[in-house]
């Protein structure tokens, strides 16, 4: 599941175009899971400058899928 929130965060890394924010914690409704919030903030420009663009986010989650598997083989042996 993702979500959308209009959250301000700070600009201040200088050396990248993006700055990254995160934070986990328990998930309330399955305590065996937890939730992830990621925050990206991208450099701040004077949208006068800028052509017509989109923005395309990939996650990849198999590497993690991979791993909860293997545990779940692992456990049955």
């Amino acid at each position: 599941m993702i979500n959308y929130f209009d959250l301000d965060y700070e600009y201040n890394n200088l050396k990248h175009p993006i700055n990254v924010n995160g934070e986990i914690s328990r998930c309330p409704w399955n305590a065996s899971n937890k939730l992830v919030m990621i925050g990206i903030k991208g450099k701040p420009m004077n949208k006068k400058d800028l052509p017509a663009s989109n923005y395309v986010f990939l996650i990849d989650v198999l590497r993690g899928i991979q791993i909860m598997i293997r545990y779940y083989l692992g456990s049955k042996m």
